[in-house]
């Protein structure tokens, strides 16, 4: 996963021959996936190509889940999910938020049910939040410029397993927690 901003040209930005003026809420985020899902379908195909959306969540993941199959039974009737493991994480973040959940509390019960290994980003088409997270997986962040990669780059950290984290004009912040159940043993 890689995410980087793209500007949303304004009228009031000021425009040289040399230089492009940028505030960071001038910017959009966008996400480029380059694995095969993980499913039998392993051609591209939109149906299940990350990102994954339900209702307002939008998720893209890296790694694979090994309890998708049972937690797809508790979803209930029209919330959308399909065969790839990825595309329960935005149902089941519907689900919470539908049943009354705030953001982050949906976040962190979902985050907690997933099984196996993953390196997510969220975002919330409602409230504009980008989330980070992961279990097993690595994701790596610069904590300052929000710019974050499944590989290390110079001035990245890696992101701590189990915490929520929330991108913000300032920077990458932890905003919650949840038990990782991830079959390798971190350090």
């Amino acid at each position: 996963m890689h995410i980087e901003g793209i500007a949303d040209l304004h009228e009031d930005m000021q425009v040289s021959n040399s230089q492009i003026n940028m505030r960071p809420k001038d910017f959009y985020y966008y996400l480029g996936h380059t694995q095969a899902p993980t499913s039998d379908i392993r051609e591209f195909d939109p149906k299940t190509s990350h990102p994954f959306v339900c209702g307002t969540w939008v998720v893209a993941h890296n790694g694979v889940l090994t309890n998708d199959k049972e937690l797809k039974k508790t979803l209930r009737k029209g919330v959308f999910y399909n065969e790839v493991d990825s595309s329960v994480i935005p149902a089941l973040l519907s689900q919470a938020t539908d049943d009354g959940l705030t953001e982050v509390s949906a976040l962190c019960d979902a985050l907690s049910k997933l099984k196996g290994t993953f390196g997510l980003w969220i975002y919330n088409k409602l409230s504009n939040n980008v989330y980070l997270a992961r279990s097993g997986s690595t994701v790596y962040a610069n904590f300052l410029t929000n710019a974050f990669s499944s590989l290390p780059y110079k001035k990245f950290k890696a992101l701590d397993e189990g915490v929520l984290y929330l991108m913000t004009n300032e920077g990458l912040t932890a905003v919650g927690g949840f038990q990782s159940n991830s079959p390798f043993f971190v350090l």
